[in-house]
């Protein structure tokens, strides 16, 4: 007969049944079958219930009932009825044997199984609070005949305990940034943020039962530990200002350090401990890893010293690297968004940045038209300017606050000096253009742009700018060195802007660029712009010719453009004062950029033109004489 399947780590069961039935001179082997006659079942039966075969079932330290075919338990050791809590009568049924019990499965009829295969099958039952694996073999004779079942019982609580946690872990690891759609289109990341706390922290209590535990985030450029999520522990503890250091923050700091997790057995002595609870007697501290990086920590502790195993560690590693995986989830669907809105935003900015930057340069050639000609007008067309840099203004501060709740503000980066700077661009190419609003205007610079640079300096006149990017050879017929020469008579007693000059493929067909290096160049810019190369440019140039206050800190440019609007309000002033009558014929308007030669008003280029000279050479004719007579822009 088979007795029963008995797995390796019970390899002493089989020696002692089968010494039983070796001295009744059966020959019995694991899993080999016993070839009896039909006279030696009976003896055989009886056998079964003999006091000889119950002493040695006895010995073992799992459960053993020898069942009927009829489900009936002929007999069962000591570690059978232990397991049931009460001593098992003879012919009781299996299934009453088990009492309030529940089975878990897999196999829901063992006992069909083994008649219906003739093979062993397992299968798990709950009673009480304690979980059991039973196995059924199948008990037969040489002819195949059933002589009835061997079931082994095994107390395999702690495994299934390990088992359900490690379930359940799984769970909500899977459930930590798992968010609806209608989630994520209406909450905010902090939103988001404070749902993942509350299921990590109900993970740590409910799932791994703790009651103490303080996670932090490293924020990489500091080195700083930010608290993430904390209960149990004091608010002193809390709000401790943390950084990865292997030295004088604590296991946390030696943790996100090390980026190894830590086991503090006892905490009253130990050099490392930071009280986190009052009452703690010993913590555990791991690292929270994405990616072979460390992205915080997590540390549990516990009021009883030594109170943490080998398998409290491998669970808070399992749930912590799903915590990492939950964090880096949640960055990417902030960051998701972020773009989403910098896509669409952007769109809406290239489309008005063009009609916007029209309406500003009409409204700086009309302020010069009407200095004389209609000097009350002057206040309206400022305003006109005003308003139309607060549309700017509004759309950039959209895109600041649906950017800035992620901490992505481009403004907070690399180029801090750039923010609120405003730049003119002078380019015929309207690509450039746009390009100079994408690249500048992420950064938190304020751009605007004109064709040529005789239009240029009507806005100069109009509008103080911290910088000024000219091609060398714009349209209109004054070159980037010109518009340096006149843009030093334009602001009297105030700082230059700096002027970077900006070419194609590195070519200076008239040498514009020599002779500017010669008066002052800061620099010059390629085009195609690099962003790169464009911000660092810019940046350096207001670093170095911006003006400053006596702290020696930049002033921001609203208030040099106060000056700049009084000493224009005070021209158009002292104009509407003495001229006797508005001049009416449109060919003798006094403009900026005109001077009256031979009762005519002729704009300064025409001059230049009458010479028969070039431009350039023009200019620094009258530069080295030190007469700007023929290039008077008032």
């Amino acid at each position: 007969m088979n007795i029963g399947a008995f797995p390796a780590t019970e390899a002493f069961i089989l020696p002692n049944v089968a010494g039983v039935l070796l001295e009744k001179r059966f020959v019995v082997a694991s899993s080999q079958n016993l070839n009896t006659s039909s006279d030696e079942r009976s003896f055989c039966d009886d056998f079964f219930s003999s006091h000889e075969l119950q002493n040695r079932i006895d010995l073992l330290t799992i459960g053993i009932a020898l069942v009927a075919p009829d489900q009936q338990i002929l007999c069962a050791n000591k570690a059978f009825s232990h397991f049931l809590g009460r001593s098992i009568p003879v012919n009781t049924s299996f299934y009453n044997a088990l009492g309030d019990s529940e089975i878990e499965g897999p196999d829901y009829c063992p006992f069909a199984s083994v008649r219906r295969t003739g093979k062993p099958t397992v299968t798990s039952v709950r009673i009480g609070s304690r979980v059991f694996e039973l196995t059924f073999s199948p008990n037969t004779f040489a002819d195949g005949s059933l002589h009835g079942f061997v079931v082994e019982m095994r107390d395999v609580t702690p495994t299934h305990e390990v088992n359900e946690t490690l379930r359940r872990l799984l769970e909500i690891g899977v459930e930590l940034a798992d968010l609806p759609s209608y989630r994520l289109a209406a909450n905010s990341p902090e939103d988001r943020m404070n749902l993942l706390r509350q299921k990590v922290e109900n993970g740590l209590r409910n799932i791994l039962h703790y009651n103490i535990c303080e996670i932090r985030l490293l924020e990489e450029s500091t080195g700083r530990l930010l608290p993430f999520l904390a209960f149990g522990i004091s608010s002193e503890a809390a709000a401790r200002k943390l950084v990865s250091s292997s030295n004088d923050n604590g296991i946390t700091g030696y943790v996100a350090h090390n980026r190894v997790s830590y086991y503090c057995e006892e905490t009253l002595d130990h050099p490392f401990y930071l009280p986190g609870s009052p009452d703690a007697r010993s913590s555990l501290t791991v690292p929270l890893v994405w990616r072979d990086k460390v992205i915080g920590t997590c540390n549990v502790e516990c009021t009883e010293p030594g109170a943490f195993t080998e398998l409290d560690l491998y669970f808070l590693q399992i749930f912590m690297r799903d915590v990492a995986a939950a964090l880096h989830t949640l960055n990417l669907l902030s960051y998701e968004k972020v773009f989403a809105v910098q896509v669409s935003l952007g769109a809406v900015i290239e489309s008005v940045a063009s009609p916007i930057d029209e309406i500003l340069r009409n409204a700086a050639v009309l302020m010069d038209a009407n200095l004389d000609q209609d000097p009350a007008a002057i206040p309206a067309l400022r305003a006109i300017l005003e308003k139309t840099r607060v549309i700017k203004d509004q759309i950039a501060l959209v895109r600041s606050r649906m950017t800035s709740a992620q901490d992505s503000n481009p403004v907070s980066g690399s180029h801090p000096l750039l923010n609120r700077r405003r730049i003119l661009v002078v380019d015929r190419d309207q690509d450039v253009l746009s390009s100079a609003h994408t690249i500048l205007e992420e950064h938190g610079c304020i751009v605007e742009t004109a064709p040529d640079a005789l239009v240029a300096l009507k806005m100069l006149r109009c509008s103080y700018y911290d910088a000024v990017i000219c091609e060398i050879k714009p349209e209109g017929g004054m070159s980037g060195y010109q518009l340096m020469l006149r843009m030093f008579d334009l602001y009297p007693g105030l700082s230059v802007p700096p002027l970077l000059l900006s070419t194609g493929f590195g070519y200076d067909p008239g040498h514009t660029l020599v002779s500017a290096n010669q008066k002052g160049l800061l620099g010059v810019l390629f085009k195609p712009f690099i962003p790169k190369q464009i911000l660092e440019k810019l940046e350096g140039v207001i670093n170095v010719c911006g003006k400053r206050d006596k702290d020696g800190e930049l002033i921001p440019p609203n208030e040099i453009e106060g000056t700049l609007q009084s000493s224009f309000a005070d021209e158009a002033e002292t104009l509407h004062r003495f001229t006797p009558a508005k001049r009416s014929d449109p060919g003798k308007q006094n403009s900026f950029f005109s001077k009256r030669e031979g009762g005519r008003f002729k704009t300064w280029i025409d001059q230049i033109n009458d010479l028969g000279v070039d431009s350039d050479e023009a200019a620094d004719r009258a530069a080295s004489s030190g007469d700007e007579s023929g290039f008077d822009a008032t």
